[in-house]
């Protein structure tokens, strides 16, 4: 046998044993949308793509919040999705504190560590409205959809729909506001000592 058909049969021997690439490369490992229909409702759809590591699970849990229970895990379930993987649909309504809490479907049991699980969301309020105080934070215009890309999906999303012209400072707004105040004091702080430094301390008479 040549040497050229030995290369040609080496590498078909390859391509044999190589485990198949996902044909959703490059996707992420869950993904949803959040339509709201109101400030109040919303329709939620999370896809896990056939190429995703939590693809072939087949037990999954959300966290929900109760008046009376408090945080609790409830079983959540999939339809096959229309090009394989699994589709997760629900509605959810807003508390009474008015926050929208959007549960994420996590596997019951744990992926291996360094596994895939990149997340990604939409989150598009109704015309006239927009997203405010959103956790995990995203990035977003002022009316258009929350976007998020994450390392893994959090347990849940949680925000409020809030009008337009809504007046008053969110949760972010404070936190990123008191940080700001925090750097200007130490800026402040630290000119002061560099154009006016301590005096040196003298030692008594002898």
């Amino acid at each position: 046998m040549s040497l050229a058909r030995r290369a040609l049969g080496a590498a078909g021997l390859t391509l044999l044993l190589a485990p198949p690439v996902p044909a959703a490369a490059g996707e992420p490992a869950v993904e949803t949308t959040v339509e709201l229909l109101s400030p109040e409702r919303a329709t939620v759809r999370t896809r896990i793509p056939p190429g995703s590591r939590f693809a072939g699970e087949s037990g999954f849990h959300g966290l929900t919040v109760g008046p009376e229970r408090g945080w609790s895990r409830r079983a959540m379930r999939s339809e096959p999705g229309p090009g394989g993987g699994l589709v997760f649909t629900s509605e959810v309504e807003a508390g009474a504190d008015g926050w929208l809490r959007i549960p994420i479907p996590i596997p019951d049991v744990r992926p291996p560590p360094g596994a895939d699980l990149s997340f990604e969301a939409a989150i598009t309020p109704p015309a006239g409205y927009r997203i405010a105080d959103a956790f995990p934070a995203g990035t977003a215009s002022e009316r258009g959809p929350l976007l998020l890309a994450l390392p893994a999906p959090p347990a849940l999303l949680r925000f409020r729909v809030v009008p337009h012209d809504a007046g008053g400072l969110g949760l972010a707004a404070v936190v990123d506001g008191a940080v700001a105040l925090l750097l200007i004091g130490l800026a402040g702080f630290g000119v002061r000592r560099l154009l006016h430094p301590a005096a040196p301390e003298t030692g008594g008479p002898p």
